[in-house]
């Protein structure tokens, strides 16, 4: 059962994550890497109207209803729902439109989806080079492995961002890419539980173009 208030704070994070980003593109399509419970993802189709958003994790953690559990759960005969999200999910399902997810490991990728016009990654970079998921390698060469990984699946033109606890600019400028802006946000993160934490917390969000 896909929970709305939880959505809600999702997208108000990725609204203010993106604020700014030049991404105008009608038929995007989206990779959220290191997706978790798949919330982001769905966050991120729903703020671009992306025409395909794949949530990828290491782990098989996502907790979104199928597009088919979707449907049966908001268009439905009796549903007179007015409220404005739902509104918009069942704009997705009514053009067979919802997020996919699938298990691959961006340190040792199997068949990580390709093309991208956007690859988004929410701490996810950090964890990797903390060892946080138990991954080896770690450090920065599991950093560089698993930020060239996605690199490699963003197609020429394509965007970057990534939204950390440590502003990792000076690392990633190494790459083949222009830098668009790198921001810190002061808020309260969505805790395990889907509400606010108590405790603010200062975010990097960096974004950067495909060379």
């Amino acid at each position: 059962m896909l929970q709305i208030e939880r959505l809600k704070l999702e997208l108000e994070d990725i609204e203010q994550e993106l604020e700014g980003l030049p991404f105008t593109k009608p038929d995007c399509k989206i990779c959220d890497f290191g997706c978790g419970e798949g919330y982001t993802t769905l966050g991120l189709m729903l703020h671009l109207d992306a025409v395909a958003c794949t949530g990828v994790d290491k782990y098989k953690t996502w907790q979104l209803p199928t597009l088919e559990e979707a449907k049966l759960q908001f268009i439905t005969p009796e549903d007179s729902s007015i409220d404005r999200l739902s509104v918009r999910i069942k704009h997705l399902l009514h053009n067979g439109r919802f997020p996919r997810f699938q298990q691959d490991d961006v340190l040792r990728p199997n068949n990580l989806p390709g093309n991208l016009d956007l690859a988004y990654c929410k701490l996810f970079l950090g964890n990797i080079y903390g060892g946080d998921f138990n991954n080896s390698p770690k450090g920065i060469d599991g950093f560089n492995l698993a930020i060239n990984s996605i690199m490699d699946c963003v197609k020429q033109d394509g965007i970057l961002c990534l939204v950390e606890k440590h502003n990792w600019t000076e690392s990633l400028e190494k790459l083949e890419v222009k830098l668009l802006n790198c921001r810190s946000i002061v808020r309260n993160e969505i805790s395990e539980t889907g509400e606010r934490s108590w405790l603010p917390m200062t975010m990097y969000v960096h974004s950067f173009r495909k060379l």
